[in-house]
């Protein structure tokens, strides 16, 4: 069932306008990988020159999801059915779709997200002009096995666009008249983004003969006469850092080598953040004619009508008459109104105010009335329908020969999603600031010899009051102990020349008085400012190292008390043995009165009790003896081949006169190829004699004894059943242990030191075998011994 927070992230994904698609390129990530195995160094040039490579890696994408708003852009019913729409636009316009797929490729492989264009296909043959973003999802960074698309249908937008240019084409026309071209240059890239036709005939090129050339040479000077380069790349550079206008005369030199002079207007085209994207301008060949400054003005104007007039709405305004003499249908559109409305309330209304939201319309007045300067202000409008959208309004006065401004020429544009945007992207922020500063784990981000970010939770691990004082104070080896430090260097330099090192590993750091704490680090490189830097994610484990250490002393100091009371209960057992064996002597020639009568019957009883009890003491004895040697590791375990059948049978005698005192049938099963069994012949006896001692005295009269042995392609299994008393549930986990019995009762409890089956599990496990027991109580006991097979067993 899916958590509040799953669900609403669902909701969320099938409701959000965008089409959204997630797609499984790992297989591509192993291609990739793959081809940098081979020895390929540079992956883009060679899905450049190697079509076939990259069809093969974009018929590796698998498709894993589409939202419904995806579904709906290309009408399918089903994710399958949209994949099929794949299929058949490979076929319509492969060469487009690779393309796509190629430069989407290269910038994962980059390290960077996509954006770009593509025309699909709809389900009922529509093409439709989509704007796509695709982005590796982060913690899938290395294996690519989840990448997010959002696609957005431009259609309208684009048929928009190719109305303005065909708008467009009416102005070129006026403008080639007057022998005007006109440019745009992207700041950004370096390149021409636009030259008209005009302008490359000045040049004595088509355009698209000039827009070659001039990627060829990469600079705008290739045609411009080599006495004037300093003065263009001045005025330009002037002008862009001063983000004005600027104007200038330079002489060119055609493509026939005819030298000639032109008169050329340019200025920056500046986003809101300050920077200059590209420059744009109209350029005059000015040899044969004089262009007066009106008619360039006029020109001016034109051009800058053209230019702008397609983004969105435009406008004429009269300022004499205070009202507008003409409204573009794009222009009302954006207040939900018709030109002729626009155009009635500029008539009823100062300024148009009504079209303002009642919030704005102080400071929009202000920036209106400005005469002096152009129109440039940003304000809400409500349009018919209740909705607030927000408006950029660039106007430019025109003015008549006497100075004064007649009219103002200006363009309206929604940067409403741009403004919803922004917001998301502050708060956004303020959820990720929000998140790091209240994580109990501490965040480090540094370059590798600066600190450029740190939360509380990172300085307050090291000591420090603040975070501004760790990040201002200190550089990342500071917080890294000497002996350390070459280590995590290295990292960082894998790390920057895009190699694989260790992402979690522990350090032992120092904090600001000089203390050494141990870290567990989780290292990963971010980008930062546009720039390679690293992030650490520490937790402070010094309490659970110190308890790691405490620990392995503790074991330490009790394998070496165990083993001392090892060897100390060996060395005792043995001093045990020598007044033992002279007492069964003793006992044993005056039991059978080897040197004649003792006199009274007293004696002779007294003489058996004391050879009894001797001989069991001397059991007990042995016992301990052999759990200490075993214990202290000086019980030797010598292989030999044996036959299991007599070894068995051998035991089995041991007990049968006990058993038959019992009335206890002891019986023998064993399969004829039953192969030969490999251990050490001396342990093996003492484990089945044990086993069936313990049989014996615990079956009660009229009871069975089962020995039976089968082998598997891996073990030796020999089962020793009996139907006697059983051994409690709650007993089976303990008696294994040395000293224990099932009887807790000391006056009802066998006589023994509770040490055989210590000593059969103990020798069982040094051949490497199993002790498994299984009982009931009233229902009996299975003891089941596994030898498993050696390499001489295996041989034979």
């Amino acid at each position: 069932m899916l958590s509040k927070d799953s669900e609403l992230l669902q909701e969320f994904y099938e409701q959000l306008p965008l089409g959204v698609t997630i797609e499984d390129y790992s297989s591509v990530k192993d291609a990739i990988d793959q081809l940098r195995k081979d020895g390929v160094g540079d992956i883009n040039q060679y899905l450049s020159t190697h079509p076939d490579a990259l069809q093969k890696m974009i018929s590796l994408v698998k498709s894993v999801n589409a939202n419904a708003s995806l579904l709906k852009l290309y009408q399918s019913k089903s994710l399958q059915e949209y994949l099929t729409l794949g299929d058949n636009l490979n076929q319509l316009n492969s060469a487009e779709w690779q393309a796509f797929y190629t430069q989407q490729l290269k910038n994962f492989i980059d390290g960077k997200s996509y954006f770009g264009n593509y025309q699909g296909l709809a389900a009922d043959g529509t093409l439709i002009d989509t704007r796509c973003a695709s982005w590796i999802l982060a913690r899938h960074e290395n294996d690519w096995s989840i990448v997010i698309s959002t696609h957005e249908d431009v259609t309208e937008k684009n048929n928009a666009r190719r109305l303005l240019r065909e708008r467009g084409l009416y102005i070129e026309q006026s403008l080639k008249l007057t022998g005007i071209g006109t440019w745009a240059w992207d700041e950004i890239n370096h390149e021409y983004e636009f030259v008209s036709p005009q302008f490359a005939k000045i040049f004595g090129y088509s355009a698209d003969e000039f827009m070659v050339e001039a990627k060829k040479a990469e600079s705008f000077l290739f045609c411009i006469h080599p006495e004037d380069y300093e003065l263009v790349t001045g005025t330009v550079k002037k002008g862009i850092a001063a983000q004005t206008r600027w104007q200038m005369t330079y002489k060119i030199i055609r493509k026939d080598g005819a030298v000639r002079t032109v008169r050329d207007i340019g200025e920056p085209f500046i986003v809101k953040d300050g920077t200059t994207i590209r420059s744009i301008g109209c350029t005059q060949d000015i040899t044969d004619e004089t262009i007066t400054r009106n008619q360039l003005d006029e020109s001016e104007t034109n051009y800058r009508w053209a230019a702008e007039i397609g983004k969105l709405g435009h406008y004429v305004w009269d300022e004499v008459k205070n009202q507008c003499d003409y409204c573009s249908p794009e222009l009302a559109h954006l207040y939900g109104i018709t030109p002729e409305a626009y155009i009635e309330i500029s008539k009823q209304h100062d300024l148009n105010l009504e079209l303002v939201h009642p919030d704005d319309r102080e400071m929009y007045v202000v920036q209106s009335n400005k005469l002096d300067r152009d129109i440039d202000v940003v304000f809400r409008t409500i349009r018919s329908d209740g909705s607030i959208a927000y408006l950029h309004e660039y106007g430019r006065r025109i003015h008549d020969e006497a100075g004064r401004v007649i009219k103002s020429n200006g363009i309206i544009r929604d940067i409403t999603e741009e403004k919803i945007a922004e917001q998301s992207l502050r708060e956004s922020e303020e959820r990720f600031r929000d998140l790091i500063e209240g994580s109990i784990q501490g965040i480090y981000i540094h370059d590798g010899h600066k600190s450029l970010f740190s939360n509380q939770s990172y300085a307050s691990i090291f000591g420090y009051s603040s975070a501004e004082e760790l990040v201002e104070k200190t550089v990342p080896l500071d917080h890294v102990a000497p002996h350390e430090r070459k280590r995590l260097l290295g990292y960082n330099l894998i790390r920057k020349a895009g190699g694989e090192a260790p992402s979690v590993y522990e350090f032992e750091g120092i904090k600001k008085d000089g203390s050494r704490i141990w870290l567990s680090n989780r290292a990963r490189v971010v980008n930062w400012d546009g720039k390679f830097a690293i992030q650490r994610t520490v937790v402070d484990i010094t309490d659970q190292k110190n308890a790691e250490a405490a620990l392995q002393t503790a074991l330490r100091d009790a394998e070496e008390a165990n083993q001392a009371k090892s060897e100390f209960l060996a060395t005792m057992s043995h001093e045990f043995r020598t007044p033992l064996n002279a007492i069964l002597g003793f006992s044993e020639m005056m039991r059978t009165q080897y040197f004649g009568p003792l006199g009274s019957d007293n004696y002779t009883n007294y003489a058996n009790d004391i050879h009894y009890s001797g001989k069991h003491l001397l059991s007990l004895v042995n016992d301990v003896l052999d759990i200490a040697a075993i214990e202290a590791g000086k019980r030797s375990i010598v292989k030999e081949p044996i036959v299991l059948d007599t070894l068995l049978k051998e035991c089995m005698r041991n007990v049968q006169k006990a058993a038959e005192d019992g009335g206890i049938i002891v019986s023998l099963e064993l399969p004829d190829d039953l192969p030969v069994l490999y251990a050490d012949m001396r342990s093996a006896k003492q484990i089945f004699l044990n086993i069936l001692s313990n049989a014996t005295k615990f079956t009660d009269r009229d009871g069975t004894i089962l020995v039976s042995a089968t082998a598997t392609l891996d073990e030796v299994v020999v089962s020793i059943k009996d139907t006697g008393d059983g051994i409690a549930a709650d007993k089976l986990s303990i008696i294994t242990e040395p000293f224990s019995q099932t009887n807790s009762d000391p006056y009802n409890a066998q006589e023994g030191t509770g040490l055989g089956l210590s000593i059969v599990k103990s020798l069982i496990e040094a051949h490497g075998g199993i002790l498994d027991i299984e009982s009931e109580v009233g229902i009996g006991t299975t003891v089941t011994l596994m030898f498993p097979f050696t390499e001489n067993q295996q041989a034979h």
